[in-house]
C-alpha cells in the first residue's frame, strides 16, 4: 500500500511526502510511544475556572514588580530606610551597599561602558544592557520592529523540492503565450515611433513663451552710469495702529466723555492727551460728519514718511540678559522705607516745607496760610504752633544739635529765627543765652558805628561812589550786569516783648526781596538764603549768626539761581542755576568747578554726607547724579518719574536718597559711595511709594529723611494730611 502524508513546514506551503508500508509501521510505533506522555501531561494540567477570562490573561512573569507602592512617587521614600512595600505588605529595605553619588561619579569616569547600567528602583536591582538589548532599544526609537530575528529569512523553512517526491501536483503544460511577445505592446511602441518620425513628439525641447512687448524709457540718459542710478532699498512704512472701540460711530456708553472728563481733556496739553479726539455716538453711519482734520493729518503723515530718515537695522544677537546690569536684590539692602506709618493732620492749606530736627524728636512744617507747626515725631502731637501774616516759603532747623533754632522764611521779605521751648530744657537755656550774647554784641557794634565818625564817613563815601558809577552807566547795562545791591536789617526782639515770650521770636532779618529758600551750615553759625527770581548779584546772601551780619558772596551773577548748599566738611559752596551747578571755595574766593546738568530747569540739590557726590532734581522728570572726581558731566541720569521732580534728599546715615514728584509718587534709591576710588558709586532703585493725591498738577512738594530710617513727605492737597512716614521693613 502507498500512503501520502502532508506536512506543513512552519505555517508555509504544504508538501506531499510519499511513504512506504515499512515507514508507516515506524510512524505508528512512534505515535504509540507519544500518547502515554500526552496523557501524563494532561493529568498535570489544572482546570481553568469558568469565571476567568483568558483574553485578559497576560504573561507578566518577566515584568513582575517587587516594590508595590501604587501611584505614589518614589521621591517620598528618600528620607526613609525602605523603598516601599512588597505584595505581602512587608517593607523592602534599601540596599546598604548602594553607592553614593561620589562613588557613582568616580565609576562613571573610569568605566567607559557606564551608560549601559540602569537602576531598576521598582525591583531594587541594577541592570546592565547587552548588545542585543541596546540594538532593540535603538530599533524601537527608529520606529522599527524590536525583534531582529523575526526578519531573518533563514528562520523560515519552506520545502519546495523533495527528492522523495515523484509525482507532480499538476501535470498541465504552460501556455504558449508566456513565451511569445505581446502584440498590443508592439502596436503601442510602433505608434510612438511613428509620432517621433513625423515630428509630433519633440524630445528635450521646451516650449517657447510668447515674448512680451518691451517698454523703452524715453527719458533715460546713457551718460549716467548704472551704479548711480541704483536707488536704496525700499523700506516699508510702519503700520498704523488698529482703530479702538472709542473710534466707532456707535461706541459703548463707557467710552463716551462726561462733563468732567471733557473739561479735563480740554485743559490738558495736546501732547499729554491720551486720545486726540472726542468720542461721539451716532444712530446711523450715514449721519457721521466729515472729518475736518483729514487733509491735515494725511499731509503730516506724508511729511513724516518723506522727511523722517528711516533705515533698516540689524537685530542684535546678543543675549538681552547680558545687557541688563547685575544689581543686588532689594531685600539685601534693607532697611529702607516701605509703607506709610504715621500721618500728621492739622494744616488747612497746602504744605510747602518740612524739616526734621537733627535729634529726630521734632518735625517742623509750614503752609501757604502762614501757619508753622512743630510736631512730636512719635506721637504726632502738636507741640508748638506759630502764625505769620505772610505765606511761608521754607522752614529749616539749625543743623547743630546744641542750638535749638528754627528759621522761617516768609513772603513778607523777612527771615524769622524762632527758639521753641522744647525738651531738653538745658539746650533751650543754652540757646537763649547764646542769642542774648549775640544780641549784646550786635548792639555794641551798632553803637560803635554811630559814635565813630570814621566809620560813618566811610559808609557815606562808599554809597556816593556807588551812586556815581550807577548814574554813568546805561540802565540797560545795569539790568544785564545786575548791580542792584541788597540791604539787610537785623532786629533782635526784647526779652520783655510779647513776641519774645509767647511767640518764641528771637531775630527778624528784613530783606529787599522775597526770600524763597534757606539752608544751614553743619556747624550752625552760617546760613544762606536765595531770594526771588531776579537776576541780581544779591540773589544769594550768606548770614552770620554770631556777628549778626549779612554779605553778598558774588560780585557777578551767573543767571537765575534756584538753590544753594554748603559742603559738609570743606569750605565749598554749591550754587545751582537753571542748567549748571557751580562750586566755589569761600575761603579762597575762587571757582572750583562747573558741572553741566544737560537739564532744562533744576529744581533742587542735595549733597552726599561724604561730600564727593551730589544729586540734582529737575523739572523735566529726571534725577541727575554727579561725581566730583569724574568730570563735569553727569555720572548717571535716572528717568523714573512721569512729571517734574520737586525735591531730592540724601540720608545722613544710611546709603539712601529719595525723590518727590508731581505725579504723586516718591522713589527710594540705594546710593552706596565706596571709599575705594577705583570703584564707582552703586545706584539701585528700591521702592516706589504711592498714594499721594495730585491736585491742580501738583503732587509731593517736599521730602526729607529722619535721622533714623524714616522719610517725611508733604503732599499738595489741602486735606488733613501733612507727611507720610513709611517705616523700615
Amino acid at each position: 500500500q502507498m500512503w501520502i502524508r502532508y506536512r506543513r513546514g512552519k505555517g508555509k506551503k504544504r508538501v506531499a511526502i510519499e511513504e512506504t508500508p515499512k515507514e508507516t509501521e515506524i510512524v505508528e510505533q512512534e505515535e504509540a510511544a507519544v500518547k502515554p506522555n500526552k496523557k501524563e501531561k494532561a493529568k498535570k494540567i489544572e482546570k481553568i475556572p469558568d469565571d476567568v477570562n483568558l483574553n485578559d490573561a497576560v504573561d507578566s512573569s518577566d515584568e513582575e514588580l517587587v516594590v508595590r507602592v501604587g501611584g505614589i512617587p518614589l521621591d517620598w521614600y528618600e528620607d526613609y530606610n525602605h523603598l516601599g512595600y512588597s505584595i505581602e505588605g512587608k517593607k523592602i529595605e534599601k540596599d546598604e551597599n548602594e553607592e553614593n553619588k561620589i562613588d557613582e561619579f568616580i565609576k562613571r569616569k573610569d568605566d567607559k561602558e557606564w551608560w549601559r547600567n540602569i537602576r531598576d528602583t521598582l525591583n531594587n536591582r541594577n541592570i546592565r544592557l547587552t548588545d542585543e538589548e541596546v540594538m532593540m532599544i535603538q530599533r524601537i526609537r527608529k520606529g522599527k520592529l524590536a525583534d531582529v530575528d523575526s526578519l531573518d529569512p533563514s528562520k523560515f523553512t519552506v520545502e519546495f523540492d523533495n527528492p522523495d517526491f515523484k509525482f507532480p501536483m499538476n501535470s498541465a503544460m504552460p501556455p504558449k503565450s508566456r513565451f511569445v511577445p505581446s502584440r498590443w505592446e508592439r502596436n503601442k511602441v510602433m505608434k510612438i515611433v511613428h509620432a517621433m518620425r513625423m515630428g509630433w513628439i519633440k524630445l528635450d525641447q521646451e516650449e517657447k513663451k510668447p515674448e512680451e512687448p518691451k517698454a523703452w524709457d524715453i527719458w533715460e540718459d546713457d551718460s549716467i552710469p548704472l551704479r548711480q542710478k541704483q536707488l536704496p532699498k525700499h523700506i516699508q512704512a510702519p503700520r498704523i495702529d488698529l482703530p479702538k472701540h472709542s473710534e466707532s460711530y456707535n461706541p459703548p456708553a463707557e467710552y463716551l466723555f462726561d462733563e468732567n472728563e471733557l473739561k479735563e481733556w480740554n485743559e490738558q496739553d495736546e501732547s499729554e492727551r491720551p486720545i486726540n479726539y472726542v468720542p461721539k455716538k451716532y444712530t446711523a453711519l450715514r449721519k457721521v460728519e466729515a472729518y475736518s482734520a483729514l487733509v491735515n493729518e494725511a499731509f503730516e503723515r506724508c511729511i513724516e514718511l518723506y522727511l523722517c530718515p528711516r533705515m533698516l537695522r540689524k537685530k542684535m544677537r546678543d543675549d538681552p540678559n547680558s545687557l541688563i546690569p547685575k544689581l543686588p536684590d532689594p531685600k539685601e539692602l534693607r532697611p529702607y522705607p516701605t509703607y506709610e506709618a504715621l500721618t500728621y493732620a492739622g494744616h488747612k492749606s497746602r504744605v510747602v516745607a518740612i524739616s526734621p530736627d537733627p535729634t529726630g524728636a521734632y518735625l517742623a512744617s509750614g503752609d501757604e496760610s502762614g501757619l508753622v507747626i512743630v510736631w512730636d515725631v512719635y506721637t504726632t502731637r502738636k507741640i508748638k504752633q506759630y502764625t505769620f501774616d505772610d505765606p511761608v516759603n521754607d522752614v529749616q532747623w539749625n543743623k547743630n544739635k546744641d542750638i535749638k533754632i528754627l528759621a522761617v522764611v516768609t513772603q513778607g521779605e523777612s527771615i524769622i529765627l524762632l527758639a521753641p521751648g522744647l525738651i531738653p530744657k538745658e539746650q533751650v537755656l543754652s540757646t537763649n543765652n547764646l542769642m542774648l550774647k549775640y544780641k549784646m554784641s550786635h548792639e555794641q557794634d551798632v553803637e560803635k558805628s554811630l559814635n565813630d565818625p570814621s566809620v560813618a564817613k566811610q559808609e557815606v563815601r562808599e554809597e556816593a561812589e556807588e551812586i556815581e558809577t550807577e548814574t554813568k552807566k546805561d540802565p540797560k547795562e545795569k539790568k544785564e550786569k545786575g548791580k542792584i545791591k541788597q540791604k539787610t536789617d537785623w532786629q533782635y526782639y526784647s526779652e520783655s516783648s510779647e513776641d519774645y515770650l509767647l511767640k518764641d521770636r528771637r531775630v527778624i532779618i528784613k530783606l529787599d526781596f522775597v526770600p524763597l529758600k534757606i539752608t544751614w551750615h553743619n556747624k550752625g553759625d552760617y546760613f544762606s538764603t536765595v531770594t526771588s527770581h531776579t537776576q541780581t548779584t544779591s540773589q544769594i546772601l550768606i548770614h552770620c549768626l554770631s556777628k549778626s551780619k549779612s554779605q553778598v558772596p558774588f560780585a557777578k551773577g551767573k543767571g537765575i539761581i534756584e538753590c544753594v548748599e554748603f559742603h559738609p566738611d570743606k569750605p565749598y559752596f554749591f550754587v545751582a542755576t537753571q542748567r549748571c551747578i557751580y562750586v566755589y571755595n569761600l575761603q579762597k574766593q575762587i571757582l572750583v568747578k562747573k558741572f553741566i546738568s544737560s537739564a532744562q530747569w533744576i529744581s533742587s540739590l542735595s549733597i552726599h554726607p561724604k561730600g564727593d557726590n551730589f544729586i540734582v532734581g529737575t523739572y523735566d522728570k529726571r534725577i541727575i547724579w554727579f561725581d566730583m572726581d569724574m568730570g563735569s558731566k553727569p555720572y548717571k541720569i535716572l528717568k523714573y518719574n512721569d512729571k517734574a521732580v520737586r525735591k531730592v534728599d540724601f540720608h545722613k546715615k544710611y546709603p539712601l536718597f529719595a525723590s518727590a514728584s508731581d505725579d504723586g509718587s516718591v522713589y527710594i534709591f540705594h546710593g552706596m559711595v565706596y571709599d575705594d576710588l577705583c570703584q564707582n558709586a552703586l545706584v539701585v532703585p528700591l521702592k516706589l511709594l504711592q498714594g499721594h493725591q495730585v491736585l491742580k498738577g501738583l503732587g509731593v512738594l517736599c521730602c526729607a529723611f529722619h535721622p533714623l530710617c524714616l522719610l517725611y513727605t508733604s503732599p499738595s492737597p489741602r486735606d488733613a494730611t501733612l507727611s507720610r512716614m513709611p517705616s523700615s521693613a
